[in-house]
């Protein structure tokens, strides 16, 4: 719960730009997994993103769940970090 928190709060701080990624225990979601691994590394510039991986039954999820509606697993959130809201 304090993962969501404190990402919220580095988002706003730095600015950046909060991705958050929602996964359960499918294997779409271990897909997602390796493609998060092979291409996290190559973002140029992380100082403009604050990335979170959230596990569908953690409570950490759950608050967020009861923030933003995730309807399928695996899904990612893109959300400014200045006002909060869902990019589309």
């Amino acid at each position: 719960s304090e993962a969501v928190a404190d990402a919220v709060r580095e988002a706003k701080t730095r600015r950046a730009l909060l991705v958050v990624y929602v996964r359960d225990t499918s294997e779409q979601s271990q897909a997602a997994d390796q493609l998060w691994s092979a291409v996290w590394p190559k973002f140029p510039d992380t100082n403009k993103f604050v990335a979170l991986r959230l596990d569908k039954d953690s409570q950490a999820c759950t608050q967020f769940m009861a923030i933003f509606k995730v309807q399928t697993f695996p899904t990612i959130y893109f959300i400014n970090g200045q006002n909060g809201q869902s990019l589309k």
